[in-house]
């Protein structure tokens, strides 16, 4: 065919293609067809393993919206944490990752002077260096925790994730010293420190920050990463990292952690806008 005849050929389809309706029905049905659009997929596997065999089974759901999802601005530290482990934030959930306990630390009586050699010497898991330290450390596996004994009784306990686990952790550190000396008590448990963490899902600015809080903030970047900033009611230990990360030490209860994180928000929101803006 030659090139008068293409010229021709072309303006046949061109006229036809032309005297067609072209109303947006129309235009849809007779529109030149196109590769189809295949829609995003997301596949969910989940692996269950039994005792003699490992079945897979995937969950295909199409997203007929064609738009990837985002995550919601409100994440969990972890998903595995039980209320009781979790401090959630229901009130401020829009810029903050819920609040979690991290360390627990607790002090507990046992009623009398204790030979810290002696014991060290038939316990499998404990340490006593009386040249470095005069405590005698025990650690457990169940909870996860560390037990620092004094030779006047007195026990300290850290390391745990909740108040009950707290308690847990002492009662079986006080039994493992019983089997050694008899005739030790466990009394007068007390919480005197509680740590959590959390974050603002934006970036601190730390200079400005150190500025608005006034003296009670303390900001030295090439000493500590953090600006440490100590509230006067509750009488807590903010640290701010530049990432958004808080972490909250010294609190004696749940509320206080709560309240704390509460005051703080407002202010690195303000600030936060400020210089954004």
């Amino acid at each position: 065919m030659g090139d008068k005849d293409d010229k021709k050929y072309l303006e046949e389809i061109f006229a036809n293609y032309m005297d067609t309706d072209t109303s947006p029905a129309s235009s849809a049905s007779n529109a030149v067809p196109t590769a189809p659009v295949s829609s995003s997929i997301s596949i969910q596997t989940s692996v269950i393993c039994n005792a003699n065999d490992i079945k897979v089974e995937n969950d295909i759901k199409p997203d007929i919206t064609g738009i990837s999802s985002t995550p919601s601005v409100t994440t969990r530290a972890t998903d595995a944490l039980e209320d009781d482990d979790a401090i959630l934030m229901h009130g401020i959930p829009k810029a903050t990752s819920d609040l979690v306990l991290s360390n627990v630390v607790a002090t507990v009586n046992l009623g009398r002077r204790l030979p810290l050699q002696e014991i060290s010497r038939q316990c499998l898991n404990a340490e006593y260096n009386a040249r470095r330290l005069n405590i005698l450390f025990i650690r457990i596996r169940n909870p996860k925790t560390t037990a620092l004994v004094f030779k006047s009784g007195k026990m300290v306990t850290t390391g745990a994730n909740t108040e009950r686990n707290a308690h847990k952790s002492a009662r079986r550190f006080a039994r493992i010293i019983q089997r050694f000396v008899p005739d030790v008590r466990f009394f007068n448990f007390q919480i005197h420190n509680m740590v959590a963490s959390g974050a603002v899902l934006f970036s601190l600015r730390l200079e400005i920050l150190c500025i608005h809080m006034g003296y009670r903030a303390h900001y030295e970047p090439e000493l500590f990463p953090a600006l440490v900033y100590r509230m006067s009611e509750p009488m807590v230990t903010v640290l701010l990292f530049s990432t958004g990360k808080v972490v909250i030490t010294g609190a004696k209860g749940r509320q206080e952690l709560m309240k704390a994180f509460e005051l703080m928000l407002p202010m690195l929101q303000k600030v936060h806008r400020e210089v954004t803006e």
